[in-house]
């Protein structure tokens, strides 16, 4: 599953390529840079027009609804507007399907908005010459292009190989920091707190081995893009995707240079043809990580059982969606939830992850309640409703968590909402309510020290 972060330029140029890969030469696409906004991106010489739709934020389905209706209505407007144009650009072609390609695609009023849209310009006055006569309008997602997807992500056979030549020296560092001296700022300002480092000198030579890295792999990027340019935006979109997750997962656990970099490593890998392992390579991977599974005793694996359980079943009855529960695995290796061998977070919306945050940290809780453990049997949770979670999310989970009284656990949540959505939401669970008027933290009067 792809995530559903894409910016609107990633993702229409991950729906041309898929395009590209379908039809090759029988596809014309439309760059909009010099009037050419005529409400398509492409279109295939056997009669399909297509339009791409990403939103920049996450939405609920029915703004996600409106959203693409409206993309819908004002698109077709400029189909319909521009006629003198694309009688020029489609030539002999005639449209039979115009196709909104978006990531999602969760109503069924708006397949009836399509076909209402469909029958307007079937049963216009003054017919358009460029559609034909069973002209229909459409939305698919990626599943549509099944084949083309496996290409894409195969690198369709090809082995990449990249100089290993590029090499910086402390005068390209010197050079680059005096041209970016508003990063190099920020990047100063971000390592000054770590304690890692004894001396001001010891943060200067990290950053700018930093520095180093970066330099390097800027500069094999830019010969990736020369030699290989699909598998280029392959990680360029990739990357962008990592970065946003990070900034999730930044805040809910401890993150290192170095294993942020080796997971990273492991996702190219694994998502971006042509820069796999051979197989006598991953063996050795997989022997190495059996290793550190073998240290786990027959209880240890137990408790990880009865812990992955406790995350699927709690997954499915938030309503997580953005892949199947059942999917989501415990690593024998950090004891996180992990899917197909990774870290979540790549794949997940911001409400899923906070989902999947309660979840994993409840299940911590049911767990004890089966074997022996040292959790205290105390969950404190400060605006669990992060990221707008879905309210019949929350309030299920709410539920769950009120069986912890049943085996003296106890689960506090804080938070800012007014006393009428937390009291709607907790309906259905036993609880208690405590409100406070104000900041809960305040400032002690100073003592009065006598004598």
């Amino acid at each position: 599953m792809r995530p559903n972060l894409f910016s609107g330029e990633d993702w229409q140029q991950y729906v041309l390529r898929l395009l590209a890969l379908r039809y090759g030469f029988e596809l014309v696409m439309i760059p909009d840079e010099h009037r050419g906004d005529f409400g398509l991106e492409a279109f295939s010489c056997d009669g399909c027009a297509y339009q791409c739709y990403v939103p920049q934020e996450l939405l609920t389905t029915v703004e996600l609804y409106n959203r693409q209706r409206d993309k819908i209505t004002e698109d077709l407007k400029k189909f319909v507007k521009n006629r003198k144009d694309l009688i020029k650009l489609l030539g002999q072609t005639k449209i039979r399907k115009w196709i909104l390609v978006v990531p999602e695609h969760r109503s069924a009023k708006l397949t009836q908005h399509c076909q209402e849209k469909a029958r307007q310009i079937r049963e216009l006055t003054d017919p358009l010459p460029y559609v034909a006569g069973d002209f229909d309008v459409m939305v698919v997602t990626e599943d549509y292009f099944p084949v083309e997807i496996q290409t894409l992500l195969g690198g369709a056979g090809i082995k990449v190989e990249i100089a290993d030549s590029f090499q910086v020296t402390p005068a390209n560092v010197i050079d680059w920091v005096e041209k970016n001296d508003e990063l190099v700022k920020t990047m100063d300002d971000k390592l000054e707190p770590l304690p890692t480092f004894s001396s001001p000198s010891e943060r200067r030579a990290t950053r700018d081995r930093l520095l180093e890295m970066y330099i390097v792999g800027a500069n094999s990027m830019q010969e990736l893009k020369k030699k290989y340019p699909v598998i280029h935006d392959q990680i360029e979109i990739l990357k962008r995707f990592r970065a946003r997750s990070l900034r999730i997962e930044s805040a809910i656990q401890n993150l290192t240079i170095a294993g942020t970099r080796r997971q990273f490593a492991e996702e190219l890998t694994v998502r971006v043809g042509g820069l796999g392992l051979s197989t006598a390579e991953w063996a050795e991977v997989k022997r190495l990580e059996g290793l550190q599974a073998e240290d786990l005793s027959g209880e240890d694996k137990k408790k990880l059982a009865l812990l992955e359980t406790s995350l699927t079943t709690q997954l499915a009855q938030y309503g997580f969606s953005s892949i199947e529960p059942g999917a989501v695995k415990i690593s024998l290796e950090n004891y996180r939830p992990t899917y197909e061998g990774f870290d979540l977070g790549f794949n997940l919306s911001a409400s899923d992850m906070i989902r999947t945050i309660w979840a994993y940290l409840y299940g911590l809780m049911e767990v004890d309640r089966e074997e022996q453990t040292n959790h205290l049997g105390l969950l404190l949770l400060d605006e669990p409703r992060q990221q707008q979670a879905d309210k019949v999310s929350f309030a299920e989970f709410a539920k769950r968590a009120s069986d912890a009284s049943k085996f003296s656990q106890q689960v506090i949540f804080m938070t800012s909402e007014d006393e009428a959505t937390v009291q709607a939401m907790l309906q259905s669970a036993k609880y208690q309510y405590r409100s406070f008027a104000g900041k809960m933290i305040q400032p002690l009067e100073p003592l009065e020290v006598k004598g």
